[in-house]
């Protein structure tokens, strides 16, 4: 399936949830909030958020300063 990953356009498999394509993608660590089709998914449902052809994913990391 075709997916808007970070701006950038990407294949995976179908089926696929949400934390099995940022694992894939080498996206899960740290401290991130994932953002698809606008709506934030909370870190306890990556596992169960199923992803679908043509979603859009951004990956947030905080920025500290001051």
């Amino acid at each position: 399936m075709q997916i808007i990953l970070n701006e950038k356009s990407e294949i995976f498999a179908k089926d696929m949830t949400l934390d099995e394509v940022l694992t894939q993608a080498q996206l899960n660590t740290g401290c991130f909030v994932a953002v698809v089709n606008g709506v934030v998914v909370p870190k306890t449902a990556l596992q169960q958020y199923r992803l679908h052809e043509g979603d859009r994913i951004e990956i947030l990391s905080p920025i500290t300063g001051g």
